[in-house]
């Protein structure tokens, strides 16, 4: 967004961007599940996470994540749990996987940074789609940040949010 005159720095990002955060979770048919917006730029990932409704319902058991299942092509029938694909700044939990550290990886946790990075990239193609699919996002927005969320907030549900197939 442009910067608005009353504002300050609140809404410069680490690249001296003005910006708004946008933070989501999408499924594997490039649709979004559950997003956050509104945070100011300056605000870390972490912190967005850390107020996000999304994680107190994943530490809280309250999605509905479905039990452990056998995966089908697991040699030894381990079962496995349902999980989200996050980046450094997720914490690792039972149902969210984060790359190991850059630092002397043995081949095996490369091949798995490896994997889970092909995993994320669906929530990168997705934020694709949606701004190829409404323009306004390949530019600044000029609207007060708070009007600019509602946007966003209403074009996201009419445009990615899935409910059914």
């Amino acid at each position: 967004m442009r910067k608005p005159n009353e504002i300050g720095s609140q809404v410069f990002n680490y690249k001296n961007f003005s910006t708004a955060n946008l933070m989501a979770v999408a499924n594997g048919d490039y649709c979004f599940i559950s997003v956050e917006v509104g945070s100011y730029g300056s605000s870390s990932d972490f912190k967005v996470f850390k107020n996000w409704t999304f994680r107190k319902l994943l530490e809280n058991n309250k999605l509905n994540i479905p039990d452990l299942r056998i995966v089908p092509s697991d040699a030894e029938g381990l079962s496995m749990p349902f999980v989200f694909a996050g980046d450094e700044v997720f914490p690792l939990s039972e149902h969210v996987l984060r790359p190991y550290p850059n630092k002397m990886l043995t081949c095996l946790k490369r091949i798995y940074n490896y994997r889970l990075s092909r995993t994320r990239r669906i929530v990168e193609c997705t934020f694709g789609i949606l701004a190829n699919k409404w323009r306004i996002y390949h530019r600044p927005v000029d609207l007060k940040p708070d009007f600019c969320d509602g946007i966003i907030k209403d074009l996201l549900p009419s445009t990615q949010l899935c409910t059914e197939k």
